[in-house]
């Protein structure tokens, strides 16, 4: 939201008052721990990965929703009005945009922000048109396309305050965030209504209050946006590999492929069992069913394997996240023939969830730049939940064996990769169990086993 400096400093001193240690939250205001709010707390949770046991610790409930990024932005960074401005023109976003802002658009921001100046960053590529993209149909980023010309300077060298400055939204991605939000405020607010207090009022400016109860931010990485960079027709070529449905979701309500088929073997991590401790960390730390659930992957398949887990639990958290289209926001579709519209749309959702994961009071990913910049844009003192884990890698190495296959060409019906047994050998180690693996028994193994690898990317 933006306001005249000056008015923002005097707006500051009459809204950052303290205002009580919680007593809007009804029954839940002096307990010595959020389970005690009126829920029956689960069995004890045995923890696959260690690192969640420190996120676990109590969050007192008082502290809940007591934080606004936007004031405390203005309290800690103390953005200051300037009257010059210098434009940087580089190709900043060779990677992504998370890898971006952690490398190239806070290092190039801070000399011109030590000079007194407002940096504005023009994303250029005139060298390799072919591997980035192009300005002309948008499947080159840029990140002024989707982020607010900046109006006012902080310290170049402190990222937290330089990375929040320089991702303010424009309208479009404004207004899914602030859609997001509300999801996130209404679930809080029904969990509030069922430990029998009143939601809570707008803020003293008019804006809707700051949700109630925390947020459970999860970001999973797999790689499929590469892959449909990288390999859109060769994946397209299997179909919709309707004929493998029912076996790898189940007749009896099982999970999607997701939990077990985005997996990195080298570093031993599996979705399922990342899933299940994120929430059960989230529990033992603002109580249990007390928090919402964001979530944010390249995979749509993710998204509804966490709802669909949480669902599986019988827990009554809400699970929320931003439909948007396949693609990733570095280089250009593979067959170069992605719509401006479909390009803008990818890159306006990455805003979308860097703003919502950086608003996480606590942030649960494995390895990625992209949560590294979210946390770095945090003004709230987040937790964070960082876990070893390229699935990309293995999913890569499978896409590869893919486009070898379709090199020898295709035929008619339901496309069978042509993979020989070496190949097979390689296509194991990326599966769970192996060769051990039911697609392994199917009568085309090749394209079973590529069907699951799908399935548990998309839906």
């Amino acid at each position: 939201m933006r306001y005249p400096v000056r008015a923002l400093r005097v707006f500051i001193l009459f809204s950052l008052a303290p205002s009580g240690a919680g007593s809007e939250d009804g029954i839940c205001d002096s307990a010595g721990s959020p389970a005690s709010c009126g829920k029956k707390e689960k069995p004890k949770h045995s923890y696959t990965y260690p690192e969640f046991r420190p996120a676990s610790s109590i969050f007192p409930v008082r502290d809940m929703g007591n934080c606004d990024p936007d004031l405390t932005f203005l309290k800690g960074c103390k953005p200051r009005a300037s009257s010059c401005t210098e434009e940087v023109v580089d190709h900043f976003s060779h990677h992504g945009i998370g890898n971006a802002l952690v490398i190239s658009y806070t290092k190039r921001a801070e000399p011109v922000f030590d000079k007194g100046c407002l940096p504005k960053l023009t994303d250029e590529n005139t060298k390799n048109v072919a591997r980035y993209g192009s300005v002309e149909d948008a499947s080159f980023f840029q990140l002024l396309r989707h982020v607010k010309v900046l109006e006012f300077i902080v310290s170049g060298s402190d990222k937290k305050c330089s990375i929040y400055a320089l991702t303010q939204p424009r309208k479009e991605p404004r207004e899914v965030v602030d859609g997001l939000r509300g999801r996130w405020r209404d679930a809080s607010d029904a969990i509030v209504a069922q430990q029998g207090a009143a939601p809570r009022p707008p803020r003293a400016d008019g804006r809707p209050p700051v949700p109630a109860r925390p947020l459970l931010g999860i970001h999973v990485r797999t790689g499929w946006a590469d892959e449909v960079n990288r390999r859109e027709a060769q994946w397209d070529a299997l179909g919709d590999c309707t004929e493998y449905r029912d076996q790898y979701f189940g007749d009896g309500g099982r999970l999607g492929p997701a939990g077990t088929g985005v997996r990195d073997g080298r570093d031993n991590f599996s979705l399922r069992p990342f899933v299940a401790d994120a929430l059960a960390a989230s529990d033992a730390a603002f109580g249990e069913d007390n928090y919402v659930v964001f979530v944010a992957s390249d995979a749509p398949a993710v998204k509804y394997y966490v709802k669909d887990y949480v669902a599986s639990t019988g827990s009554n958290v809400e699970t929320i996240f931003h439909e948007m289209k396949l693609g990733h926001n570095a280089g250009q579709q593979s067959n170069h023939i992605k719509s401006m519209d479909h390009n803008l749309e990818v890159q306006r959702s990455t805003i979308v969830d860097l703003i919502m994961l950086s608003e996480a009071t606590l942030l649960a990913n494995i390895s990625s730049k992209f949560p590294d910049a979210a946390h770095q844009r945090d003004q709230c003192g987040q937790r964070r939940v960082n876990i070893r884990g390229h699935p990309r890698h293995g999913l890569s190495d499978a896409g590869i064996l893919l486009e070898r296959a379709l090199r020898k060409g295709r035929g008619g019906g339901d496309w069978v990769p042509d993979i020989d047994a070496k190949g097979m050998e390689e296509l194991a180690g990326v599966l769970p169990h192996g060769n051990k693996h039911e697609c392994f028994a199917d009568a085309a193994p090749s394209r079973s086993c590529m069907c699951f690898l799908k399935l548990a990317h998309v839906v």
